[in-house]
């Protein structure tokens, strides 16, 4: 999921300042920018805990084995390809609102269009910031005690802050596209559905 947000942040990068034959004007609206820099962030963040995780963190590697070491049946490739296919439909469309002011963009934008873009992009960097956070305290938590409950930090305000923040990025996501749809009523099916399935 990191990998593929981070993919389309820096695939919105590249559409918005190269058109790529799709659109007449050449360059990023600032708020277009600034939030494919939030799916750049986010995507790093994300990978990069997971892989730090993977490769660090003696209880979870342990915990892997055991869930590896059991016996399943493999997973057939018609179900795996299902899976995928679906997963990659979730990531275009939790990501659509920005994917959508990238391709709207007429080389003007409304002060009310900014000002919702910004709204939205302060809101996911708050869920982000709260995310990371988040990721670092129960890292040293769990270095001093694997096996212990965390209760410090963010934890003892909101028992899941990743998923408080996760919740907030992906909430300013969806806000920051909600001035553009106007009367586009399946762009604002695609961004609440991707919402909806996101959170």
């Amino acid at each position: 999921h990191g990998l593929a947000v981070f993919g389309i942040g820096l695939s919105l990068l590249i559409l918005g300042f190269t058109g790529f034959g799709i659109s007449e004007s050449h360059g990023m609206s600032y708020p277009a920018l600034v939030l494919a820099i939030l799916f750049l962030l986010y995507g790093m963040r994300l990978s990069g805990f997971l892989i730090y995780r993977e490769a660090k963190s003696a209880s979870y590697r342990k915990t892997l084995e055991n869930v590896s070491g059991k016996s399943e049946k493999k997973m057939p490739v018609f179900v795996k390809a299902t899976i995928w296919l679906c997963c990659g439909i979730l990531y275009v469309m939790e990501t659509y609102p920005v994917t959508y002011r990238v391709l709207a963009y007429d080389g003007t934008i409304s002060t009310a269009s900014l000002i919702v873009a910004f709204i939205g992009a302060g809101i996911a960097l708050i869920g982000l910031v709260i995310e990371t956070l988040a990721d670092l305290e129960k890292n040293a938590a769990k270095k001093k005690n694997p096996h212990e409950f965390v209760s410090t930090g963010l934890y003892r305000w909101v028992r899941c802050p990743n998923y408080a923040g996760e919740i907030l990025f992906w909430t300013g996501i969806f806000l920051s596209g909600c001035d553009l749809y106007k009367g586009d009523y399946m762009a604002w099916i695609i961004a609440i559905l991707g919402y909806l399935l996101i959170i």
